[in-house]
């Protein structure tokens, strides 16, 4: 029911699992998880939606996008957290734009390639100026527009779930990488999915994690509001489950000094 929305899974798996450090541009400003992290309390339950983070529903169709709404999702959770309101950030930029930096459109990308576009290029433009085609357009991105920029960009240990606990809990929402292949994540509709088919050693698809409970990672998709649990998946906890900490990113942002970003929401 829901294959035709998941992106070629041989053109993802081949550009995303097989990036490295050494393929970034010089200049580009990757930091590991800070260790300082680990020693901190960290709450026992965390959700995002419940501070506020509650972001529209999004179907990515048959376009390979589920990399540009990871990070462009990751990046609204920083944009509330620095001005407690919501904003839909441009995940058409990210699909029209980014080629030059390794993505492919609509038939896959990275997280990785993602970031470093965006730090580089100075940012990222509104959802409601720059909107969802579902397709790959002519990249009109203007940097005047841009209403956050990134910082530092941060990849988090690969698979420890205690950095990825630390890191939501106190960062923000987290772009993470997931194994979308069984067909009972396909048709995922409520619970904690726990299913041991769906193994650790592949990622094909990107997610926004905005929190936990005591047994599940909750998880936002792309796939509409009508699949799962409002658009959501709550994913056991303490195996690395569907590689969920397999590859995880973040990005801390600045507000450009020109840019005064409206009082309403917006979506895009």
């Amino acid at each position: 029911m829901i294959l035709y929305i998941l992106q070629p899974i041989h053109l993802y798996n081949r550009h995303f699992t097989s990036l490295s450090s050494s393929k970034l541009t010089k200049g580009t400003n990757i930091h590991t998880y800070p260790l300082q992290h680990h020693t901190r309390s960290i709450p026992e339950e965390v959700d995002w939606r419940e501070r506020g983070f509650n972001t529209p529903g999004w179907n990515q169709l048959d376009c390979g996008a589920c990399y540009a709404f990871s990070i462009a999702s990751m990046l609204e959770g920083q944009l509330f957290k620095a001005t407690g309101k919501l904003h839909t950030l441009s995940s058409q930029q990210i699909i029209d734009c980014s080629i030059a930096y390794g993505n492919l459109g609509c038939s896959g990308g990275s997280l990785k390639n993602t970031l470093q576009y965006l730090q580089r290029v100075g940012g990222i433009m509104q959802g409601i100026e720059y909107s969802y085609k579902a397709k790959k357009t002519l990249c009109h991105f203007k940097k005047f527009r841009a209403v956050t920029q990134i910082e530092n960009i941060s990849i988090l240990p690969q698979s420890d779930e205690h950095a990825l606990k630390a890191a939501v809990a106190l960062i923000g929402p987290i772009s993470v990488s997931v194994n979308a292949s069984p067909k009972t994540f396909q048709l995922y509709s409520s619970g904690v999915y726990d299913d041991p088919a769906c193994s650790s050693n592949t990622v094909n698809h990107a997610m926004l994690l905005v929190g936990y409970t005591k047994d599940a990672w909750i998880l936002k998709n792309w796939w509409s509001s009508k699949w799962g649990d409002d658009g959501y998946m709550y994913l056991a906890r303490g195996k690395n489950q569907c590689a969920v900490s397999t590859y995880a990113a973040y990005a801390t942002i600045l507000l450009p000094h020109h840019q005064s970003l409206p009082s309403t929401h917006h979506y895009g």
